[in-house]
Parts: C-alpha cells; sequence; structure tokens
C-alpha cells in the first residue's frame, strides 16, 4: 500500500459514519415532508431550505407536492408537466415524473427558470400573479436596476 492509499484510506469515513449521516438526512427529509403535510412550512420554504441544506435535494417534487393537504397524484402531477412545459422539458413517462427531485428545479444551469415555473404554478388562483420578469420564459433576466442604457 502506496503512502497516498493509506491518505485516502484513513480519511474515508467508516460505514457507521457514512450509514449515521444517511439515516440522519432520510430522517431530516420526512420530517420536512411532516412539517408541509402538518401545514407548518410551505412548499416555497422547503424549496429555498434546499439550497443550504443539501440533503433536501433528494426529495422528490411529486412526493413534496403531494405532501400538501389537499394534493393528490394528479394535481402534483399536473403541474410538474406544467413546470417541465414552461422550461422546455419533454415528461414522456411515469419514470421521468418521478425523478424529478428538488435539486432539479435549484440546477444554476437554468438560471433560475425552473424555480420561477414553480412559483408561478404554486401561485394561489385568487393572488394577482405576475411574471418573476417581462419575457419570461422565453427571454432571460435582466437586473434593470443595475442596466446602463446601452443594455436596455
Amino acid at each position: 500500500m502506496t503512502h497516498d492509499d493509506a491518505q485516502k484510506q484513513a480519511t474515508r469515513p467508516t460505514l457507521d459514519v457514512a450509514n449515521a449521516a444517511r439515516s440522519r438526512a432520510n430522517r431530516d427529509r420526512a420530517k420536512a415532508l411532516l412539517a408541509v403535510a402538518g401545514g407548518t412550512v410551505e412548499v416555497s420554504e422547503i424549496v429555498s431550505r434546499a439550497v443550504d441544506e443539501p440533503y433536501l435535494r433528494r426529495i422528490g417534487l411529486r412526493q413534496l407536492l403531494m405532501s400538501q393537504d389537499g394534493w393528490g397524484e394528479a394535481r402534483a402531477e399536473a403541474l410538474i408537466r406544467r413546470v417541465a412545459a414552461v422550461c422546455g422539458v419533454d415528461i414522456r413517462t411515469r419514470s421521468d415524473m418521478l425523478n424529478i427531485r428538488i435539486a432539479w428545479l435549484l440546477d444554476e444551469r437554468t438560471g433560475g427558470k425552473r424555480l420561477a415555473a414553480l412559483s408561478d404554478a404554486l401561485c394561489d388562483s385568487r393572488q394577482r400573479c405576475l411574471p418573476p420578469w417581462g419575457g419570461f420564459p422565453h427571454h432571460p433576466y435582466t437586473d434593470w436596476s443595475t442596466a446602463t442604457k446601452e443594455n436596455r
């Protein structure tokens, strides 16, 4: 065994440590879903927390939506299909639907479009819902507060 191999082995967590971390993450994900089901936390809050708490990113979007009071499979899947369609993502199979997780919403490569589409889709029809920015979703976001006349 080389020195590098010995060093890698010494820094690798034991199986017990890894299993304990996985168990803690599973428990915390379950607590998050129960909080949504109990009405003490909104879906948007769980998604926001997932930015800083990576274990929440593994929660399935369908599962998260269905944990809300009054939400079933049909409503959750319709919302996910709407978000996907706005973002140009084709969901063909049930497997595709089940594989969409919070991490998919937070993917930085999309520039926040998926998250904005979810926010729009979750907007209560009784509220006045405005698009997150002008031209959404077909034009990229521009921060007009810092834009100069030349790039407006």
